[in-house]
Parts: C-alpha cells; sequence; structure tokens
C-alpha cells in the first residue's frame, strides 16, 4: 500500500475529498482517504506513485488542479453529479485511471468519481518516464557457438532487449550491460561475470532504482543439497552454473524500495528466485495442451550431460556437482555449493532465505518441469530468438499502454499457445508486485 501526501489549495471556502489510484479500479469501489479536505490542507492518500500538487488559480469554488512537475490534470466538480478530468499523456501512464473525487461546497455529502480523457500519443511510457531512480540493466545471451548445445537466438533476444529498454521504458544505454559469447566480445557470460555484472548492480542500487536482469540460454534441474529437491540453474558459457540460491542472496541484498525484474528465457527456469511466491504456475493456472509447435530446439542441457562435461575437466568420478564446480570455478562458484550443508544444530543461513518485503520479481518461460524453445519464428522476421523473449517483445510493442507484471505474462502466454509452443511462462513475486506495472518501480 503507497501513502503520499499531497497538498491541496482550493478558493471560495469549498472542501472537497480526494482519492488517487494507479491501477485497475478495485471491486467495492475506491480505497483512500474519504473524509472532506479544505483549503491548505495537507493529507494523505492511496495509490499514488508520485507527490501530486493540488492548486487552484484562482478559478471557481470546487475547482482544482492535480500539478505532476509541469504536467496537470485538471479536475472540476459540478453539481451533475459528475467531476471530469483531463488527463495529460505525460503525467499518467497509459491504460491506468487516476480516480480524483471532487466535491463542491454544496456537495459535502457525496462523493462523485470523475471520467478521464486519457491521450495516448507516441510509444514511450510516459509513467516510466516519470521515475526519479536509476534504471540498470545486464543482459546475458549465451548461444554455445561450435558446441554439441548450439542454440541461435539467444544473442538477438537480448539485442531486442536492449532496443525495447532504451526506447519504451526510458534506460540509459549507458546503465544496459550486453554479454554474449560471440567471437570478438570483450566479456564472455562466464558464471563469474555474469555474477560480477549483477553483484555490481546490486552494489549500486539505491531506493527508488529500477534492476532489470534478462538471460537467454540453457538452463537445468540439479540435486540440491536437500536430496528431495532439485534447484534451478543457469548454464553459463563456461558451465559455472548460478542456482536459484545465488538470485535468492541477490534480491535479498537489495535496498528497501529497489526492484529486480528478471526474465529467464531458459528451460526449467520456474522457481529461479528460491521461495518466491508463484503468481502464475502450473499450480495456478490451467496446463493446457496446445498445438503442435514448430521446430525448435530446447534450450535444456540435462543434468548429467553436465557432470560428463565437468568430470571431463576435473577428472574426479562423482556425481556430485557441487565437487567438480568448486574444483574447477573455486570461490566464483554457486554461494549453493559455498554453503555449509545443512545441520539441524546450526543457525539458519538467512542471507538465503527470503527478506519481506521481498522486490525480486522473475519472468520465466516455462514451468520448472518444462522446456523453452529456441526457434526461428516468422513474425520475427525469420529470425532465430527465444519463443518466450519474442513473445514478451510482441506484447510490449504492441501494446502501448502500461501492462503489469502479471499482464505481461498472460499475453505472453497466449501468444505462445497461438504460435503452436507447450511450454507455460511463469510469474513469480509478492502479490503487491504482481499488479505493479512492468519495469515501474512500486514502493509498498
Amino acid at each position: 500500500m503507497i501513502f503520499t501526501k499531497v497538498n491541496c489549495h482550493i478558493t471560495g471556502g469549498a472542501s472537497f475529498c480526494a482519492s488517487v489510484h494507479l491501477g485497475e479500479i478495485l471491486p467495492g469501489g475506491v480505497r483512500g482517504n474519504h473524509r472532506h479536505h479544505t483549503c491548505n490542507e495537507t493529507f494523505v492518500i492511496w495509490g499514488a506513485k508520485t507527490v501530486f500538487r493540488l492548486e487552484n488559480k484562482a478559478v471557481a469554488k470546487g475547482y482544482a488542479e492535480v500539478t505532476i512537475g509541469a504536467d496537470e490534470v485538471a479536475v472540476a466538480a459540478s453539481s451533475s453529479g459528475t467531476a471530469h478530468a483531463l488527463v495529460n499523456a505525460d503525467a499518467l501512464c497509459y491504460g491506468y485511471e487516476a480516480i480524483v473525487m471532487v466535491l463542491g461546497s454544496n456537495l459535502l455529502d457525496e462523493m462523485f468519481q470523475y471520467e478521464s480523457l486519457v491521450h495516448q500519443e507516441g510509444k514511450t511510457n510516459p509513467y516510466c518516464l516519470m521515475e526519479k531512480g536509476k534504471k540498470l540493466a545486464v543482459l546475458v545471451g549465451c548461444n554455445y557457438p561450435h558446441t554439441p548445445n548450439e542454440l541461435h537466438g539467444c544473442h538477438n533476444d537480448v539485442r531486442a532487449s536492449r532496443e525495447v529498454l532504451v526506447t519504451q521504458f526510458g534506460f540509459d544505454p549507458i546503465h544496459v550491460q550486453l554479454l554474449t559469447d560471440e567471437d570478438g566480445s570483450s566479456v564472455m557470460p562466464t558464471g563469474a561475470n555474469i555474477m560480477k555484472a549483477l553483484d555490481q548492480m546490486v552494489d549500486q542500487a539505491e531506493p527508488g532504482d529500477i534492476l532489470f536482469f534478462h538471460y537467454s540460454g540453457h538452463g537445468t534441474l540439479i540435486n540440491s543439497r536437500n536430496s528431495l529437491k532439485r534447484e534451478e540453474a543457469i548454464v553459463p558459457c563456461d558451465f559455472n552454473l548460478i542456482t536459484s540460491v545465488d538470485f535468492r542472496h541477490l534480491v535479498n541484498r537489495l535496498p528497501k524500495g529497489t526492484s529486480f525484474t528478471i526474465l529467464s528465457d531458459s528451460c526449467h527456469s520456474g522457481g529461479l528466485i528460491d521461495k518466491e511466491k508463484e503468481q502464475i504456475g502450473p499450480s495456478r493456472s490451467s496446463n493446457t495442451e496446445a498445438n503442435g509447435p514448430l521446430v525448435h530446439k530446447p534450450k535444456f542441457i540435462p543434468f548429467q550431460s553436465i557432470i560428463q562435461h565437468l568430470s571431463s575437466l576435473t577428472n574426479i568420478n562423482t556425481p556430485d556437482i557441487g565437487t567438480h564446480l568448486l574444483e574447477i570455478f573455486g570461490p566464483v562458484a554457486s554461494l549453493m555449493f559455498q554453503l555449509p550443508r545443512p545441520n539441524p544444530d546450526l543457525e539458519p543461513d538467512f542471507s538465503t532465505k527470503p527478506v519481506k518485503p521481498d522486490e525480486g520479481i522473475l519472468l520465466s518461460g516455462c514451468q520448472t518441469d518444462e522446456t523453452s524453445a529456441d526457434v526461428q519464428i516468422m513474425e520475427n522476421g525469420g529470425k532465430a530468438c527465444g519463443a518466450f523473449s519474442n513473445a514478451v517483445q510482441m506484447v510490449l510493442k504492441e501494446n502501448s499502454e502500461a501492462l503489469s507484471n502479471k499482464q505481461l505474462v498472460s499475453m505472453a502466454r497466449k501468444i505462445l499457445k497461438i504460435q503452436g509452443f507447450k511450454q507455460h511462462p511463469c510469474l513469480y513475486c509478492s502479490d503487491y508486485n504482481a499488479d505493479a506495472i512492468f519495469l515501474c518501480q512500486a514502493e509498498n
């Protein structure tokens, strides 16, 4: 729940009630501070993302003007029972209501909801441009060229992602770091380099910042230290796995008020932030079979194949993947293998347990038990791409209005079903962030 102070200045002795809510109108009416307010009074409303300053510039009583920086929303009360609002497109995000109820001095006992006229011009999401914090991104594409595990669309995925971040979400290209395993890359997407980039992004984060990590490449499931559970992991170009425990640790380090969105287009990516709450996934949606999929390659390396590859490097005969990773990568191996094995006599390690409130947001290309596709799609000009990455980018480009995380994942699911894929993208985050706008800061 968001609380924002608002200064109101009304002439002519009028009093009014105002509430602003960015998002869908909730059943049962608008929540907010519904008592009457008079001139020059500071009050608190629910749902506003920024500080609104209500001013009356020598106009008739009962008339107020909402100012967001240099952009204004005019709100006028009338005895007909409807207050009309003219909403400047630069002031509020596309497709979202700003609910303002105004009472004139002769209407103290009732409240009236306005009708909004939102001008939707251009493609840039103006709500996101209003953000005051930094916007930082790390984009990783692993094609594993010249290997049996080679993919073809992962570099294209993250380049397309960079374009969307810059043109639609106001990211500064300087703050968008791209790591791909192609010839001539200055920084290869090894496990250590990916973690270094993510650590640096989290270390410089401040309240109000928006962090984004897009990974396109192979994923896998590995045996956990708890033999009853398998852990999700992504597979960097050097096979130095980054696990769900590592992503949980990153999320736990976030300053309060910083959001971290992870989009993982890889196999078995559901649950990649350890212990994150499922919002859209196998237990909350029907697992309907789609039509026959296009010819594609799954973005998955079996656990046994990873063990065989690592064993060839270590010459150690053991199925314990942690032994191999620690032998090869030492201190830059996954935190999952650096931590001591569970001991009921020891205090729990809270560095890898969820912290509340949790600002981690995971958009996964598939469920934990599914594979994600690397494919050539005609709608993408025949270019190789990840099916999920392409679906997300299609949704964002075709919808100028701001979309919530839940809306984005649901719409991507529909596209993949139409295209014939059997993978089901998932959403893992807090209840609040499920309805928060994709890549726009939403404080709790």
